[in-house]
């Protein structure tokens, strides 16, 4: 193998060696010395990840209603017509429980449960425990998972109400992977009576967005900014209107506000920008539908395609709101009644390590 080294300019391996798949790759890395230098490369790392991102699938998370054993299951669809498994059962010495919380980025996972925070990547089956955070919380509000740009470090938020008499003292903590520990944000979160929406988070430019809701100003939106270590809370556009179901998605570096309105047996979707990060100024862009049926809203795909649930059973079908094109996904099959889809992402490979750098050596 020593002479495919010589022959081929290194170049030219690192073009073909990142259009494999990350079982190929950690497979390779015990051909030589070289090879495994460059498979292990940050630089390849992110060459890989990057072509990998041309051909994101769609991840679904589904939880067991049926089942007291906290049973959850994770399905591939990497296209219309074919569904694989995703096997998380490396992570189940750390999470024993119901899962509080599933959030992905770049091809890693963070999943917690009331006790415990795991980052892992299913496509190396590597996980890191987190540590505990510096103060015991009452309850986890809100725990969000993304990639901060502008440090280049992954990082956790967590708001958690210390007591249950004192439901006004909160805290918010992040932690940094690079660092591998907690810090507290001092910032002021409002006192009011606000539940978080258990929403996917959107981060950019390091600051973290969410949904909460309080039954008298209804949806509001936060925004916890870890560079200033600020917390603001943002009402939502006045002309928006939905039947209660409300999601935040990032589109073409903007912040999305979904709306969803059922009637008459038709779904329609608002779809609204954030035209400034900061400035609360909305534009609703354009309407997904009137869709005959009733539906929810799944994920928000780059490439002008939605995916929604059709409220049977196992079926999801994909919207292009370009060309008003609607198509069925294969049924996810044989799962046991009743089951909730609780979260669909994209999903990517990546070779990213997410043990301690101790762990490595």
């Amino acid at each position: 193998m020593a002479i495919v080294d010589e022959e081929l300019p290194q170049e030219l391996l690192m073009e073909i060696l990142s259009r494999l798949p990350v079982k190929s790759l950690l497979q390779l890395k015990s051909v030589s010395k070289s090879w495994y230098v460059l498979i292990q490369n940050p630089s390849f790392i992110s060459l890989h990840h990057t072509r990998a991102r041309l051909y994101y699938c769609a991840s679904i998370y589904v939880r067991n209603l049926n089942n007291n054993n906290f049973q959850r299951s994770m399905y591939l669809l990497p296209d219309q017509t074919s569904i694989e498994h995703l096997d998380l059962s490396f992570t189940r010495p750390h999470l024993d429980k119901e899962l509080f919380g599933m959030k992905s980025c770049n091809g890693l996972m963070c999943l917690s449960t009331d006790s415990n925070i795991v980052i892992c990547n299913p496509a190396t089956r590597e996980c890191r425990l987190l540590p505990q955070p510096p103060y015991h919380a009452w309850r986890t509000n809100y725990l969000g998972f993304a990639f901060d740009s502008k440090t280049s470090d992954y990082k956790v938020v967590r708001l958690a109400t210390l007591s249950e008499t004192t439901l006004v003292d909160h805290k918010i903590q992040i932690y940094g992977m690079s660092a591998d520990s907690w810090k507290e944000i001092v910032a002021t979160v409002p006192n009011h009576d606000f539940t978080v929406r258990q929403s996917p988070c959107k981060s950019f430019d390091g600051v973290f967005y969410w949904l909460s809701y309080n039954p008298s100003t209804r949806h509001a939106i936060d925004a916890l900014n870890t560079v200033e270590g600020s917390f603001e809370r943002r009402s939502l556009p006045a002309d928006v209107s939905s039947d209660g179901q409300i999601n935040l998605y990032l589109l073409n570096d903007s912040l999305a506000l979904i709306g969803r309105k059922c009637h008459n047996r038709e779904t329609r979707f608002d779809v609204w920008l954030m035209d400034e990060f900061g400035v609360e100024f909305w534009t609703k862009k354009y309407t997904i539908g009137p869709l005959l049926g009733r539906y929810s809203l799944l994920g928000f795909w780059p490439i002008s395609e939605v995916l929604l649930d059709g409220f049977e059973k196992g079926k999801i079908v994909s919207y292009n709101h370009s060309t008003h094109y609607i198509e069925e996904y294969k049924q996810i099959c044989d799962l046991p009644e009743p089951n909730l889809m609780t979260q669909v992402f994209p999903y990517s490979e990546s070779l990213l390590s997410v043990k301690r750098p101790v762990d490595l050596a």
